[in-house]
């Protein structure tokens, strides 16, 4: 149903049915918008121990999260609480720069992910009547909103924390045939 609510006008919201599912979410949601708060977020990930057998809980969360604060923002907007709807909407881009800044490749594809979601309500809000000139604040975004050489510098690096002796060989080391 989310994915159907978030395909259709926003005039066309069920919103008694939105808000119900909203309602069964609202404590996730509140966590979310005191997180998007945070100057920054750290996800407490192993990677520089465990290498690509880093465990990345929360990724799949992240994007229900991002879409339930998308649809808070849609219904806000159906609402004509344009504050609101801009707050909420706000909420996935932060989580997304968030996500991006100890990013390795899979939080990146989310994090374009989340943002991707918000920015293509864009039109919606801007077409809206009475809605709020948006100019300035999507131009201020940074650029690039996502730093994709960051991610691919961790996943370099991945080999190495995965596989130590690899950094071992690389600093000039040497490896016994059985290390290789």
């Amino acid at each position: 149903r989310i994915d159907r609510w978030l395909a259709m006008s926003v005039g066309e919201l069920p919103r008694k049915d939105v808000r119900a599912v909203l309602a069964r979410y609202e404590a996730g949601m509140k966590q979310l918008r005191m997180a998007a708060l945070r100057d920054r977020c750290d996800f407490g990930l192993s990677f520089r121990s465990d290498g690509f057998r880093t465990v990345v809980p929360g990724m799949a969360d992240a994007r229900v999260l991002a879409r339930l604060a998308v649809l808070s923002g849609r219904l806000k907007l159906a609402d004509g609480d344009f504050a609101g709807a801009l707050d909420d909407l706000g909420i996935p881009l932060v989580q997304a720069r968030h996500l991006n800044g100890q990013a390795f490749l899979v939080q990146l594809l989310v994090a374009a992910s989340v943002s991707e979601l918000t920015l293509r309500q864009m039109p919606d809000v801007i077409g809206r009547q009475n809605s709020p000139n948006l100019y300035w604040a999507l131009s201020d975004l940074p650029s690039p909103f996502l730093d994709v050489r960051g991610a691919m510098k961790m996943e370099r690096a991945g080999a190495y924390f995965t596989i130590p002796q690899l950094k071992e060989a690389h600093n000039g080391g040497t490896l016994t045939p059985q290390q290789w």
